[in-house]
Order: C-alpha cells, then structure tokens, then sequence
C-alpha cells in the first residue's frame, strides 16, 4: 500500500507545478483504486496495476508482446523494462485489472 500512498502524494505535488493535465489523469486512474472494498484485493497479485506491478500486453493489431514494470520517474529505465507511470502508457495502466483491453495516444513510442 506504500505505492498507492506514494502515487496520491505525486498527484499532489503535480498540482502544485505546470503538470495539471497529467495530475488529471492520474486523477482518473485513481479513481479505480479508490473503489470501496478494494484495499484488499490491491495487495492480491491479480490485483489492479499500481505503482512497481509488472504488466505484460499483447498489441491486438500486431500481435507482438510486451511486459513492463510500472514505477515512479526516478526509477524508471526502459532499457530495463521500467516504465514511469508519467509516460502516456503508465499512467493508461494505473488501476487497469489483468485482461482488460484499453487503447492509449502515445507520442511515437513509450
């Protein structure tokens, strides 16, 4: 539950500078986190995508494969495979349940 903490306060502090737009959106995002009777299920490891999960999607138009680990800006790395949820894709994973299909604008790459 630590993540979900550290995820309100980076909301919090994007408010607080030029970055509205994605506070918003994570704003939204959280919104699936906040669902009474969840609280549980977030510390399940089918839980919903929250900050350090690691996700794997499938491109349904290409059919290639991807797995990613979801983390907070100073960590992430893509050479790694650590995505920062501030990046169109991470934030579009927040609060996501495994097996749901979702669609997201990306500025010509992760």
């Amino acid at each position: 539950m630590d993540e979900y903490i550290r995820l309100k306060a980076l909301v919090k502090a994007l408010r607080l500078t030029k970055h509205h737009a994605k506070a918003s959106m994570l704003d939204i995002r959280l919104a699936y986190l906040d669902q009474p009777g969840l609280e549980g299920e977030l510390e399940r490891e089918t839980a919903r995508v929250i900050p350090n999960s690691s996700v794997s999607l499938q491109c349904q138009e290409t059919g290639e494969k991807y797995c990613y680990k979801v983390v907070f800006p100073g960590e992430a790395d893509i050479a790694k495979g650590n995505i920062s949820l501030l990046t169109p894709l991470g934030t579009a994973l927040i609060g996501r349940m495994p097996g749901e299909r979702f669609t997201y604008e990306s500025p010509g790459g992760v």
